[in-house]
């Protein structure tokens, strides 16, 4: 009978400042390792359409830029009444993750 692995693919990721001590609360808090809360954020990232994507480099134009942030704003609030939680989110503009 043969054994199924699970195939994992490593790479380092070097995080900001202050960047670090926010994965491991959150890890510690939703009771996750490193490599399930990356996998998972990547796994998101992925998934995602053109523009929420383009969010995350800041490949959006500053020239549109105000109205993403209308649409990322009503994506977020929508998101939040359906799930009936709390969410932090990080200002995709600025680099702000709220938590300083």
């Amino acid at each position: 009978m043969p054994i199924f692995t699970r195939q994992i693919e490593q790479t380092q990721i070097k995080l900001a400042a202050g960047a670090f001590a926010v994965v491991k609360v959150e890890c510690e808090s939703a009771g996750m390792t490193k490599i399930e809360l990356f996998s998972r954020a990547v796994l998101w990232f992925v998934q995602q359409d053109e523009v929420m994507r383009g969010t995350i480099p800041r490949t959006i134009p500053r020239s549109i830029a105000p109205d993403v942030a209308i649409v990322v704003l009503e994506e977020v609030a929508a998101w939040r009444k359906k799930k009936k939680t709390s969410a932090s989110v990080a200002c995709v503009f600025c680099g702000s993750s709220g938590m300083e």
